[in-house]
C-alpha cells in the first residue's frame, strides 16, 4: 500500500521540477488526503516552514489509481550523506542546518499552551497506557507552548543540495504539537548514522543515557 513517485523534468533540465506520487494498487489511501492537508498546513504557516516544504499542486485519478502532483525537492536524501560521507564535520553541519530550522519553526509557529490540551489528552489516554507508563508523565508537564509538528522528520525525509534542503512527507503534520518533539526525533535518527550504529534501538538507549558518541551533540 506504499506510494511510488516519478520525478518529472523540464526538457534538458538538470533537476526535476515536479514529483508525481501515485498509488500502486487501485485502493483508497488516506495518505494522499493527509499529505494534501499537511502541505496546506505548511503553506499557511508561511515563513521558514513553507520555505522548506514542497507545494501541493493538485490531484487526479487514472485507471483507479490515486495521484498527486507537488513541487520536487532537489538534491539527495540526507540519509545518503550521513551514511556515505567520510567527513564527520560535514555530516554534523548538515544535521545542524536541519536542527536550526526546527528551532526556527518552533519559534515562528508557537501558540498558547492551551492549544496543547487535545494532544496532552491523547498522549495520556491513548498512548501512555499502551506502554504501561503513568499519565503523570504528561499531567506534570509545565505549560509549554504548542508548535507546528512535522511528526516524521527522519533523515530519510530530508533532501539536501548544498546548504539548501527540503522536508518531505507532511502527511502526519499537526498544527499544535509538543515543542522539541521533532528535534529529538530527528537527532535520534541522525545520531545513529553519525555514530555508524549497528543496532538503532540499542543506540537510541545509549544516546539518551549519555553513553553514545553523539550524546553530547544531542544534549
Amino acid at each position: 500500500y506504499s506510494r511510488a513517485t516519478f520525478l518529472l523534468f523540464e526538457p534538458g533540465a538538470p533537476e526535476p521540477s515536479w514529483a508525481l506520487k501515485f498509488a500502486r494498487l487501485p485502493v483508497r489511501l488516506s495518505s494522499f488526503e493527509r499529505e494534501k492537508r499537511g502541505l496546506k498546513l505548511a503553506q499557511e504557516a508561511g515563513g521558514v516552514v513553507a520555505a522548506r516544504a514542497p507545494r501541493w499542486l493538485g490531484s487526479f485519478e487514472t485507471e483507479g489509481l490515486q495521484c498527486t502532483l507537488e513541487t520536487a525537492a532537489c538534491g539527495k536524501p540526507l540519509v545518503a550523506l550521513l551514511r556515505s560521507s567520510p567527513d564527520r564535520l560535514d555530516r554534523e553541519r548538515a544535521v545542524e542546518r536541519v536542527c536550526r530550522w526546527l528551532l526556527d519553526v518552533a519559534r515562528e509557529t508557537r501558540a498558547a499552551p492551551e492549544a496543547l490540551d487535545d494532544e496532552r489528552r491523547r498522549l495520556a489516554d491513548d498512548v501512555l497506557p499502551g506502554w504501561g507508563v503513568d499519565r503523570a508523565l504528561v499531567d506534570d508537564l509545565p505549560a509549554v507552548p504548542a508548535v507546528l509538528q512535522h511528526n516524521d522528520i527522519g533523515s530519510w525525509n530530508v533532501v539536501a543540495g548544498g546548504d539548501v534542503f527540503t522536508v518531505l512527507d507532511w502527511e502526519d503534520a499537526v498544527r499544535h504539537g509538543l515543542p522539541l518533539w521533532d528535534l529529538f526525533y530527528f537527532l535520534a535518527d541522525a545520531a545513529a548514522h553519525l555514530d555508524s550504529a549497528a543496532d538503532a534501538e540499542e543506540h537510541f538507549e545509549q544516546l539518551f543515557l549519555g553513553d553514545a558518541p553523539s550524546s553530547e551533540l544531542l544534549f
